[in-house]
């Protein structure tokens, strides 16, 4: 019998009307070869790249202008921001200007570097706060200092706080419940066991919300090329921007007091003060370097002029 010239075609019709069905994706193992827990794993970290993914070809939202925006404006009618005092420091208004006026990043809260003293009270939970100033130059902090300290050299024990000269205008302000600020006296030195008394240098400090990450990058590039601040770093993203700090290195934390008994002589007071000043001045300066190189090498944010 002879064969046709032309074999049916119902096997081709067959194939071409075969849906390929697409493997797993590269790295990923197969849910039967796995366990529960680790094929979840595997699904977690998928989601997770997908979404760095998106973040980092992501376009700046409208969000993201309305909240610089609206910032900007705060901090140029009454210097408010989001840091612990509410407001931005004197010192590090032109730092927060210049970043501000520049496209896709804007800050969101500033330290300029400032001098504490902490006593934890024992309880593992709170701190009080005896002493704070954000000022460079920390004028008559070791008289300050070391006559909180006086109620622990004492015999007697303390009951009231110590009125030392100019610590009333070195704790915060605080808000009654009618809205009202008052200025709160800095808490007793306490002589019970478990209490630790602290001396905390920190330095200069801005979050920096950028648009996207490879605006996040340069910055950071920027901040350890040009300004030698190290230990800038992102601390969080998310679909609306990514948060860059932007941190010095020098900071200081001894201690001055353990369970009541004080651990420093007045002189050596006074030599934390003078480190401290030495290193919030070169804090500073790093910051001015790094406004300068945002200024130079960074693009104007031109929305900002229009009405």
């Amino acid at each position: 019998m002879d064969l046709p010239d032309e074999l049916p075609t119902v096997e081709t019709e067959i194939e071409d009307k075969h849906v390929e069905k697409k493997g797993p994706p590269a790295g990923f193992i197969p849910k039967e070869h796995v366990s529960k827990s680790e094929y979840k794993k595997q699904l977690r970290m998928k989601a997770k790249e997908r979404k760095i993914e998106a973040i980092q070809h992501a376009e700046p939202t409208s969000s993201f202008h309305e909240e610089k925006r609206q910032i900007v404006d705060n901090l140029n009618n009454n210097k408010d921001d989001r840091s612990r005092a509410g407001k931005a420091d004197e010192d590090i208004l032109s730092f927060l200007d210049t970043v501000n006026s520049k496209k896709n990043i804007y800050t969101t809260s500033s330290c300029s570097g400032r001098a504490i003293v902490t006593q934890s009270p024992g309880d593992g939970y709170s701190i009080d706060w005896m002493y704070v100033d954000h000022r460079g130059e920390l004028p008559e902090g070791e008289d300050i200092v070391y006559q909180i300290l006086q109620p622990l050299l004492s015999d007697e024990t303390p009951t009231e706080s110590v009125e030392a000269p100019g610590a009333v205008t070195a704790i915060e302000d605080e808000e009654n419940n009618d809205g009202e600020h008052h200025t709160r006296k800095p808490p007793v030195a306490r002589k019970v066991k478990g209490v630790e008394i602290w001396f905390k240098m920190e330095p200069p400090i801005v979050s920096v919300s950028c648009s996207d990450v490879s605006t996040a990058q340069n910055l950071l590039d920027l901040a350890r090329s040009d300004a030698s601040l190290k230990n800038c770093s992102i601390r969080s993203t998310n679909n609306r921007h990514v948060m860059v700090a932007l941190v010095d290195t020098h900071r200081i934390e001894a201690p001055l007091a353990i369970d009541g008994r004080v651990l420093v002589s007045r002189e050596y007071v006074e030599k934390l003060f003078a480190a401290a000043r030495e290193k919030l001045k070169k804090g500073r300066a790093r910051f001015e370097m790094m406004r300068r190189a945002i200024e130079e090498k960074m693009e104007d944010d031109d929305s900002l002029d229009e009405k």
